[in-house]
């Protein structure tokens, strides 16, 4: 996000800015996952908990491809994101005209626009919501996703340059990597588990915080 001279240099305020624009994004998130459940109402089986099922199943895949595009093995991802690049082309343009972000309603709504941007991860956390099948429990599947990375987003935030350099180390990416991969594929576990729906959930939404965050700082 960029913000000028001053504030960068002024911690309370850089603080304040990087919370409104997450906000923003976060609305983004929220929007997404109420219009996919809707569409997932008409694409998805019929009973509500076999349209669960093959969403936490689809979402587990999604984190595990996740992990091996991070470590670098296969660009596994890299087709997926070219498709949501295509929406992104559209809006790039939009988000890049609010640069640098002056005002407070400005970072919501570049946060807003930013929060489009191509990510593997984002597009795990919506299969999750367009299994949910309605509007509102999509948005709030959305919403739960973004304020779950929130925390760790506005905290780094300030310091996301030097973030950024540790996060490409090659060991680095290949630790975070190899979490991930454990925590799809316990999720993908827990799916097929009569049971195991929501422990594969929760799971899943572990892994989903901590690719966020990569994805964020590189």
């Amino acid at each position: 996000m960029g913000l000028p001279q001053q504030v960068r240099e002024d911690p309370l305020r850089l603080s304040i800015y990087i919370l409104f624009y997450n906000l923003g994004r976060i609305a983004s998130y929220s929007l997404a996952g109420g219009l996919i459940a809707v569409l997932g109402g008409w694409v998805m089986p019929e009973s509500a908990d076999t349209g669960i099922r093959v969403g936490q199943i689809l979402a587990a895949v999604f984190t595990i491809f996740v992990a091996i595009y991070i470590a670098g093995w296969t660009p596994i991802m890299a087709p997926i994101e070219q498709l949501g690049g295509l929406i992104w082309r559209r809006i790039e343009p939009w988000a890049r005209a609010l640069l640098p972000v002056q005002r407070l309603p400005q970072a919501v709504l570049a946060g807003m626009l930013w929060g489009w941007l191509p990510c593997g991860m984002v597009y795990a956390a919506l299969v999750l919501a367009l299994a949910s099948e309605q509007g509102g429990l999509g948005a709030a599947t959305m919403l739960a996703f973004g304020l779950g990375t929130l925390p760790a987003t506005w905290l780094l935030g300030a310091g996301a340059a030097r973030a950024r350099q540790w996060l490409h180390q090659q060991w680095v990416k290949r630790t975070l990597a190899a979490l991930i991969l454990v925590s799809g594929l316990v999720a993908l576990w827990g799916a097929f588990q009569p049971e195991g729906g929501p422990h594969g959930d929760h799971t899943h939404h572990s892994a989903i915080h901590l690719t966020r965050l990569f994805s964020d700082l590189s």
